[in-house]
């Protein structure tokens, strides 16, 4: 939580009040922040967009099973153990360099941790609910 409160105040803060936070800028170029921003977060949407589109009615903001929830394992989620997760990631990296700021980098990356925090807990929820089938995943 804490990270999200940080990002929703540096993330507006380098745009609309950029003398704000300039004591934590990142000294790069226009040309790379953008090489590097815009491809990552691109990914990332696209991933998070695809994530979403496959999982269906399966997707939940909590840890938790639905009633008659199957195991998804097609589309990216054949190729990515946890595209969300990896969706997040992505947009970090393309976020911080965007914003080119450290402030907002670590806020995001803070949020980015929280993400990480919780795979352990999908992981063991899934595997009590979908046994074997979720171990041979």
């Amino acid at each position: 939580a804490t990270g999200v409160l940080l990002n929703m105040f540096f993330n507006p803060a380098v745009f609309l009040a950029p003398r704000s936070v300039a004591f934590a800028a990142l000294p790069l170029a226009r040309s790379t922040v953008m090489a590097i921003g815009v491809p990552f977060s691109a990914a990332g949407l696209g991933l998070q967009f695809l994530s979403h589109v496959h999982l269906g009615n399966s997707w939940s903001s909590a840890i938790e099973t639905k009633t008659q929830q199957q195991l998804v394992t097609h589309g990216v989620y054949s190729r990515v153990r946890h595209p969300m997760y990896t969706a997040f990631l992505l947009s970090a990296v393309g976020g911080g360099f965007l914003c080119a700021n450290l402030l907002c980098g670590l806020s995001t990356w803070m949020i980015v941790l929280a993400g990480v925090a919780r795979t352990p807990l999908e992981e063991a929820m899934l595997a009590a609910e979908f046994g074997e089938s979720y171990s041979a995943y």
